[in-house]
């Protein structure tokens, strides 16, 4: 309603740009959504594909790991010197010997392969270690351990658990180990370094700045606790993508991560290692081109939109300037210039409606000079009456003496039947717009019931 209000001019340019902008606007929102939506999948993939890299780097290092236990397990010096540790008492001297050798030993492996953090012999009946590169460990008894359990019967990989001694999460390798006559003799273990693991999982190739791949353990433990702090979650982390995962879900999704922060993730269930493997991308950084997308979008619809208002006042204008035109010659006609003359600058429809205004303006024009015409002639046939206004004159001033209109009028109404001896006589007043003679008093019955239906002559 408001357009309506406002010039011909202006309603004109707030409909071109109404019709030019409205496309681009639907346009750009679909343009935003779709972009929104390849991104997301985009981002799900690289994701997905980062997912399964991780998990596959990651059992090939247990699976070399579990290999390069079982041939430290079967080199002559281990076989060699675990027989004696394993089977002599603790006062024996072959037994210093071997433990010394082993010890020197297993210390040149850790400092060669950083993959092992610890190294361990347990004794077969009873689970004792007997030898431990980390010697605070040595007296302690693993009878119960799941490790050593399973590693008395072959190469046996214990997943992520919480180590007691270790005072961390901890995986564990451990495999048996014989004489020389194919008895078992003990275990030989070794506690797996994570921050390995780690590495794998903070290699960020195709994560950006924001992404970030970590691991958490069936009881909701990020396994690496020195990254994440264990004092942060007490009671375990819960989001989303966690606990689908330790479900034995496989999937992507749009959720909060254990900061609370919005992101693009993949989760994966790793079945054999009991694990749930997720890599996540802020959702600000993964969908950062739609944003800016959107942003070109609008810079070009605010340079269409000023091209658009520009070209549309042109056009506009043209339209709008001839009717401008014939309106303002109407309005100096309805004043009583009947000179005017519209001017017809086009033959379209506005030159159409120009020159049948002129031609009405014209047909006006000779009315009013037949009128007037018609005045001259009536006024000389009211001089040849001029006696008869004599009497009139009589009548009039008998009429004097009233000042009601009506009552006037009804009265002179009379009087002049009365006086001339007509049978009737009625008075006719033109009204406002000059169209009408409408009857206002009459003398006769059949006067007064025309005068009841508002008879009335056009002019």
């Amino acid at each position: 309603m408001r357009l309506r209000r406002h010039s011909l001019l202006a309603r004109l340019v707030a409909y071109f740009l109404l019709l030019s902008l409205a496309p681009l606007i639907v346009v750009g929102g679909v343009s935003y959504w779709r972009a929104i939506r390849d991104l997301q999948q985009e981002t799900f993939n690289r994701l997905i594909t980062t997912v399964v890299l991780k998990e596959d780097a990651i059992n090939r290092w247990i699976i070399d790991m579990k290999q390069g236990t079982r041939v430290l397990a079967q080199t002559p010096i281990v076989r060699q010197h675990a027989a004696l540790l394993l089977t002599r008492e603790e006062a024996d001297p072959q037994f210093l010997s071997a433990y010394r050798t082993l010890q020197d030993y297993f210390a040149t492996i850790l400092a060669e392969k950083p993959d092992f953090l610890e190294i361990f012999l347990l004794t077969d009946v009873g689970g004792k270690v007997v030898l431990s590169t980390n010697r605070e460990h040595e007296g302690e008894y693993k009878v119960t351990d799941t490790y050593f359990v399973r590693g008395r019967e072959e190469t046996y990989v214990q997943n992520v658990y919480p180590s007691v001694s270790l005072g961390k999460p901890a995986m564990t390798i451990a495999t048996p180990l014989f004489d020389d006559t194919g008895s078992r003799i003990g275990v030989l273990a070794v506690h797996l370094n994570l921050d390995v693991m780690d590495e794998i999982l903070l290699e960020r190739t195709g994560l950006g700045a924001t992404g970030e791949t970590y691991l958490v353990n069936k009881f909701n433990v990020f396994v690496s606790e020195a990254r994440f702090g264990p004092e942060r979650f007490p009671r375990g982390v819960h989001t989303e993508g966690i606990d689908a995962a330790l479900e034995g879900l496989d999937g992507t999704g749009l959720y909060e991560n254990y900061r609370g922060v919005p992101v693009v993730g993949a989760y994966r269930w790793m079945e054999e290692r009991e694990l749930a493997l997720l890599a996540e991308v802020e959702q600000e950084e993964a969908l950062a081109p739609a944003r800016g997308l959107t942003r070109i979008v609008l810079l070009i619809g605010l340079i269409v939109a000023g091209s658009v208002a520009v070209a549309a006042y042109g056009t506009a204008r043209q339209i709008s300037a001839p009717i401008i035109a014939l309106t303002e010659t109407a309005t100096r006609i309805t004043a009583g210039d009947l000179a005017q003359v519209a001017a017809v600058p086009t033959r379209d429809e506005i030159g159409v409606l120009a020159t049948a205004f002129n031609s009405m303006t014209a047909q006006l024009r000779g009315l009013i000079a037949s009128l007037e015409q018609q005045v001259a002639d009536r006024t000389r046939e009211l001089e040849r009456r001029a006696l008869q206004l004599q009497a009139a004159a009589e009548v009039a001033r008998d009429a004097t003496a009233i000042r009601d209109v009506d009552q006037l009028l009804d009265e002179t109404v009379h009087l002049i039947s009365e006086r001339f001896g007509f049978y009737h006589a009625g008075v006719f007043l033109v009204d406002d717009a000059r169209e009408y003679a409408v009857l206002r008093a009459a003398s006769s019955e059949g006067g007064q019931r025309m005068l009841q239906r508002g008879h009335k002559l056009a002019v």
